[in-house]
């Protein structure tokens, strides 16, 4: 897969477009090149372009040690990801990603996170017997957590946008999955879904769910829900703890 990014004089990724390979990676590709962060420089040439190569290499469940499924980076502007075959298969046929599950192939605690993420990916459709989650149950609020944390860097389109209460005028961009989730945390944790008047994230500097400032949001939450599984969910609900708080994000 072959990337082309265009590099501000900054260093950051200013835009990625997958020129090369499968359309299955593309996506994917696009959303990890955003995410590189080049030397800065000055001069004519601040601003350039870079091709980067996504090298996607499938290894046997059998010889998937964790040494094993590390990225390799290789000169110049190369990576080869590697992982396992999905459990699960995408079939595009009915306009979104609709998953099959192949036979036996998935455990309850993948049917489980993948219900959780149907619950704030648009694209993400379910065979209609898996079954629902009770969002009332501790320890199923505590898996879907853990679950809705994987999701950073996932940009596809959230179920759910825009402000939540009625007297907020402001408009917002549709918001990503990856943004969706931790709103969607947050509405696990407090039990309101209107816990902020709007599903965007925003601090002193920045446009509304800037990347940055997202993965900055994913490691204050990753850090409270450390604190969370410790002292258990009731008690960090007496305590109202807030994921964002000293932070210098905040819920609109």
């Amino acid at each position: 897969m072959i990337v082309e990014v265009t590099v501000g004089a900054d260093g950051a990724v200013l835009d990625a477009r997958a020129t090369e390979g499968h359309k299955l990676f593309r996506g994917v590709a696009e959303r990890s090149a955003k995410r590189w962060i080049f030397n800065s420089l000055t001069g004519e040439h601040a601003v350039r372009t870079v091709r980067l190569t996504f090298i996607f290499k499938f290894v046997p469940k059998r010889k998937a040690t964790p040494e094993e499924l590390l990225p390799v980076f290789m000169p110049l502007y190369g990576v080869e990801i590697r992982g396992t075959k999905p459990d699960y298969i995408y079939n595009n046929s009915v306009g979104g990603a609709h998953i099959q599950r192949k036979p036996h192939a998935m455990t309850p605690t993948d049917e489980r996170c993948l219900v959780w993420r149907s619950k704030v990916d648009s694209t993400l459709m379910l065979p209609k017997d898996v079954p629902g989650v009770d969002e009332k149950d501790q320890q199923r609020v505590m898996e879907g957590i853990d679950c809705l944390l994987r999701l950073e860097g996932n940009i596809n389109k959230a179920n759910f946008s825009g402000v939540t209460k009625p007297y907020v005028s402001q408009l917002f961009k549709p918001a990503t999955v990856e943004v969706g989730a931790l709103y969607y945390i947050s509405y696990l944790f407090t039990e309101k879904w209107a816990h902020a008047d709007a599903i965007a994230l925003v601090d002193n500097k920045k446009e509304p769910n800037a990347s940055k400032m997202v993965h900055r949001a994913y490691v204050a939450y990753r850090e409270w829900f450390q604190h969370v599984k410790k002292i258990g969910l009731a008690d960090a609900r007496k305590k109202q703890l807030d994921p964002l708080k000293g932070k210098d994000i905040r819920w609109y």
